[in-house]
């Protein structure tokens, strides 16, 4: 039985750096392609609001300067041109002496 206990120990031991190795991809690679998916969504009028936390007669009144564009008659937005949209317009603090 101890015999048994060894192999398995030493077999636990050799494959493990394998096996983590192989897990850390597959967690990359989930996080990679969820990242991906995020950027790629897109957003209709009260999702975006929802997303800036404005009421959505906000997001009518200055979807000319929103970047988006239409489906149809229905006005949409993708995420990750409102991010920029959001980063560009960000005001930096004022450092005080």
């Amino acid at each position: 039985m101890e015999l048994k206990n060894m192999l398995e120990d030493l077999l636990k031991e050799a494959l493990s750096p394998l096996f983590k190795e192989q897990e850390e991809g597959i967690i990359k690679r989930l996080l990679r392609e969820f990242k991906t998916a995020e950027e790629d969504k897109i957003f209709g009028v009260k999702d975006l609001a929802s997303y800036l936390g404005v009421p959505q007669s906000w997001v009518y009144e200055h979807k000319h300067e929103l970047p988006h564009f239409r489906a149809g008659n229905r006005i949409k937005f993708k995420k990750k041109d409102i991010d920029r949209w959001i980063e560009e317009r960000k005001i930096q603090p004022i450092r005080r002496k």
